[in-house]
């Protein structure tokens, strides 16, 4: 079941993030805490005083991702992440590694759709050391040609086991089944062909073109003084030059116009079905409408779906549904196993049904209520780390900029009935949707 969720929720911790906004509104990461600058070369820096342990975390926030590679090419960001760890000019191998963990220290690192995460938390008096390493690499990569051809096979490995995952594989046909030609439709980690076609030469100049600072966001929160955190800044990264200004994505999906099926035999014993809805970017009314809607379809167990398709007439033995963050049009899932016994004409049927009934009468107030209450709490029971403040500040900056976050909460709390009512009818519909089935093979 593990596997099968983490499926469902494939964005890593993107996906936590909208849940989060709340908590910082109301919590001390209230954006009149946070200072923020941009550095002459276009760096922008986020700090954070948090005194409540003698530990400091620190983020770099890379805008690039799997969105900025062209078809035949994706999985660059993710192989420059593996590669970001293997020696700069002055950490050489093996060195980010034991500079960090001898003095106490963690790090991290994942590529998304939208862009690439790295971080570091250390004893607070270990700062520098953690601002030492990301301003080498953010531009001192050496991508030594016997760590590349390592690295690649270990990529290729990773990639070969994702493969024989029978969920991973699913969601990325089905992906490419709801895209037509917008880079989401390819895997973050590339093709395997893909990347045995990568060159030193080829990821270096990926690397050139998008690791720059005016293309970055650099958080610090922890037991620091902000004054003092922002010299060091300077000093470290301010002698970085600016890079030129990395290409734009451009290529728009086209809207879809018909139903678009899947199906997919693999080794599951039950049918699994992931419904994909396409669905406008962030900062819009309907994104608002769209998250609360999310919340009000499968966010807990008095949720409708749950309650009726999982708990009153059991159609299915879980229902997960997925609103992600992003920054062009995506997608919203929902994702189901079968129980034993039900045909998947009568759990496709039963699944849609319930989905409409939301387009014909406006959900109660009370689940209006529950849906925004579930938000906040969902966020409150998460109690974010000094680490997952840093991740915060940097993919709100990122997605929506941190001085928005009050809109935010005005526009989670404005959302009505008719709100809710009224992106159901314009994005639930029959023709804006993928229907990926995923069943066991034949015995």
């Amino acid at each position: 079941m593990s596997n099968i969720w983490q499926f469902v929720n494939k964005k890593h911790s993107v996906s936590l993030t909208i849940m989060f906004l709340l908590l910082m509104i109301t919590s001390a990461l209230a954006d009149t805490d946070v200072f923020k600058t941009t550095l002459p070369n276009g760096l922008t820096v986020l700090i954070k005083e948090n005194h409540t342990l003698p530990i400091v975390a620190t983020t770099v926030l890379y805008k690039v991702g799997s969105r900025n590679e062209i078809s035949g090419k994706s999985g660059k960001a993710h192989l420059v992440e593996h590669m970001m760890f293997k020696g700069t000019e002055k950490f050489k191998k093996g060195e980010i590694y034991s500079s960090v963990q001898k003095h106490g220290g963690m790090l991290d690192a994942y590529t998304s759709e939208d862009y690439t995460y790295y971080s570091l938390s250390l004893p607070a008096k270990y700062l520098k050391i953690a601002l030492a390493i990301e301003a080498d690499r953010m531009r001192n990569c050496v991508f030594d040609p016997m760590e590349f051809v390592s690295e690649k096979k270990v990529i290729i490995e990773e990639r070969k086991m994702d493969l024989d995952s029978p969920f991973v594989s699913f969601r990325d046909e089905n992906l490419k089944k709801a895209f037509k030609v917008h880079p989401y439709r390819n895997s973050i980690t590339g093709s395997i062909e893909e990347i045995e076609g990568f060159t030193r030469e080829g990821i270096l100049n990926f690397y050139n073109t998008y690791y720059q600072p005016n293309n970055a966001i650099l958080v610090v929160v922890g037991d620091i003084q902000t004054d003092s955190t922002l010299k060091l800044i300077k000093k470290l990264f301010g002698q970085i030059p600016e890079g030129p200004d990395p290409p734009q994505v451009t290529i728009i999906e086209p809207e879809q116009k018909q139903e678009q099926r899947l199906e997919l035999k693999q080794r599951v014993t039950h049918p699994i079905i992931q419904v994909l809805f396409h669905v406008p970017p962030n900062d819009t009314k309907d994104s608002y409408a769209l998250q609360v809607l999310d919340y009000i379809l499968t966010g807990g167990e008095n949720s409708r779906l749950i309650k009726k398709l999982v708990k009153e007439q059991p159609i299915f033995t879980f229902i997960g549904s997925s609103y992600y963050e992003s920054l062009d049009p995506y997608i919203y899932s929902i994702t189901a196993e079968l129980k034993e016994g039900v045909s998947s004409q009568k759990a496709e049927a039963d699944l849609f049904n319930e989905i409409d009934s939301l387009k014909q009468d406006p959900p109660l107030k009370h689940e209006i209520k529950g849906a925004k209450n579930q938000l906040e709490m969902g966020a409150l029971f998460l109690q974010e780390s000094i680490n997952d403040q840093a991740e915060l500040l940097a993919t709100t900056e990122f997605f929506y900029g941190i001085e928005q976050l009050q809109k935010y909460a005005q526009e989670i709390e404005s959302i009505t009935r008719e709100d809710v009512q009224r992106v159901a009818q314009k994005y639930l519909v029959k023709k804006n949707r993928t229907v990926g089935w995923l069943l066991p093979r034949d015995k």
